[in-house]
């Protein structure tokens, strides 16, 4: 019988792996959407002191928001859910908390927010999440700022263990591919991670 190599079905971002995390880690399940199914190759984690990772939550602007806004449009790319604290990458605005993700379209998700936006976002405005609700500048900390980027896909299951997974921390990957938004703020936190 003759042997093939197995195919991937799926859109392979990690391109060169140089250097990843001895036996992989740990993801905690309870960052994902409830309607989430995997955890995609090519996501942004985080080391908790707890030697747990968690998502690093980012999302990109469907449309632009005006001063004042109180909800957002966002590709349905992102794994942001109520209670949730985001603000712009530029974190030029002030944070906003979550109050519910409307999922019924099939463009976009809405977010409400739990204040009005103080100041305008242009389309394509990629959003990051933060601890706390109320914080701008250095003042908004990233929750979980990114360490490491997810090699292949991973099942989710929220009724069951947190999701394990391979881990990179030097290599390269295509951008264009990768599942979540992600810009210059965020690359500058893997500087042994080459984006093409």
């Amino acid at each position: 019988m003759e042997r093939k190599p197995p195919i991937r079905l799926f859109k392979c971002c990690v391109q060169l792996i140089l250097e990843d995390v001895p036996g992989g880690g740990t993801v905690a399940k309870a960052d994902f959407k409830s309607s989430s199914l995997i955890m995609k190759e090519g996501s942004l984690l985080s080391a908790d002191t707890d030697g747990i990772y968690h998502l690093t939550k980012t999302a990109r602007l469907w449309t632009g928001a005006a001063s004042g806004d109180t909800s957002l449009k966002i590709y349905k790319e992102h794994e942001f859910k109520a209670s949730d604290i985001l603000i712009n990458s530029l974190k030029t605005g002030t944070s906003r908390t979550i109050l519910s993700v409307d999922e019924s379209s099939f463009s976009y998700d809405i977010l409400a927010l739990d204040q009005p936006l103080n100041i305008a976002l242009v389309p394509g405005a990629v959003l990051i999440e933060v601890t706390e609700s109320e914080k701008s500048g250095d003042n908004a900390l990233l929750k979980y700022p990114p360490v490491a980027v997810s090699i292949l896909e991973a099942p989710i299951s929220l009724q069951k263990a947190n999701t394990g997974c391979g881990l990179l921390v030097r290599g390269r990957v295509k951008e264009e591919l990768l599942p979540y938004p992600i810009d210059d703020s965020l690359k500058v936190m893997l500087p042994l991670i080459r984006f093409v």
